[in-house]
């Protein structure tokens, strides 16, 4: 996602599936494409499928959590949010506690 260039981006990542479906940095990647696009779903999707290759990966649970923060009201779920930042947190990521305070602006 250099410089905008998503398609280039979103390219790249499938060249790496294509070499290695086994990497989670790849859908953390992909999903947060697909987000920017607006297709929750298919983000939700990569999200999770690098945590089905890595449990607990800080960075999936991150944003896996936010998908659960924007977007549609009916689609929220502040609870699976805050269960998620808080596995993130436990694995030492920064960017958990963040997620936390913000999430607590959002009520």
């Amino acid at each position: 996602m250099i410089q905008g260039n998503y398609a280039g981006a979103a390219a790249a990542y499938r060249e790496a599936l294509r070499q290695n479906q086994l990497i989670p940095d790849v859908y953390v990647g992909l999903g947060m494409l697909y987000r920017r696009e607006g297709n929750r779903r298919e983000a939700t999707n990569a999200y999770q499928k690098a945590l089905s290759l890595q449990p607990n990966y800080p960075a999936a649970l991150v944003h896996l959590g936010y998908m659960y923060t924007d977007g549609p009201e009916d689609h929220r779920d502040y609870t699976k949010a805050r269960h998620l930042f808080h596995q993130a947190s436990k694995q030492g990521d920064p960017f958990a506690g963040i997620a936390l305070l913000d999430l607590k602006t959002r009520k």
